[in-house]
């Protein structure tokens, strides 16, 4: 990273982790949680080096969780299109694999952690101002991120808070690998540009 990335990438980390520790510090669950979520969201965006593109979202050949899928050229590069979730959860797998290996009962049916923690905690924090039907947030002193607690699934966010740093400093030691700093390059020149797409 040139020194411009390093600010950059410095200030956002410390922005996210500093203000989650002083959320959680002052009792405010709601503000950690929801910045720990929309962090991760980041993350996977750059991950990914995602971009938007005719109100679409697109990454490098290769940036998806899933198999590689039709290839599109825009401004002489290849990209696949990807939606936020998908790098959201792209992230979890490479990351906070916790959340893709445990799979929990909401309702009638069992899902992958890191689906509900999409669906159920980070749409619902972010875009309804509550966790969804069913979910709830405490702190607890224990490892387990979700637990089913008489039927409703809660976030640990002290959990999360642990995993979510850890998560943030590995994926910050793999930009020393040429092809995820090319991922995150393209990420940051797509937020830094004058003018975009």
């Amino acid at each position: 990273m040139n020194e411009e990335e390093k600010e950059f990438w410095e200030k956002l980390k410390r922005w996210h982790l500093d203000d989650v520790d002083i959320c959680i510090g002052n009792n405010a669950n709601y503000a950690a949680s929801k910045m720990m979520l929309t962090l991760i969201d980041i993350l996977g965006a750059f991950h990914g080096g995602m971009i938007r593109y005719k109100s679409k979202y697109y990454v490098l050949p290769g940036g998806k969780r899933k198999q590689k899928s039709k290839t599109i050229k825009i401004e002489g590069k290849n990209y696949e299109q990807t939606t936020n979730k998908e790098q959201f959860l792209s992230f979890l797998k490479n990351y906070i694999h916790e959340f893709y290996e445990i799979k929990v009962k909401h309702g009638s049916k069992e899902k992958r952690a890191a689906e509900i923690l999409y669906d159920h905690f980070r749409c619902g924090l972010v875009h309804e101002g509550h966790s969804k039907l069913g979910t709830g947030l405490a702190r607890i002193n224990n490892a387990e991120p979700i637990i089913n607690k008489d039927g409703l699934l809660v976030l640990n966010i002290l959990a999360l808070r642990d995993l979510v740093r850890r998560a943030t400093f590995k994926f910050e030691k793999d930009l020393n690998k040429e092809k995820m700093l090319k991922r995150w390059r393209e990420r940051y020149n797509f937020l830094t540009k004058e003018f975009r797409f």
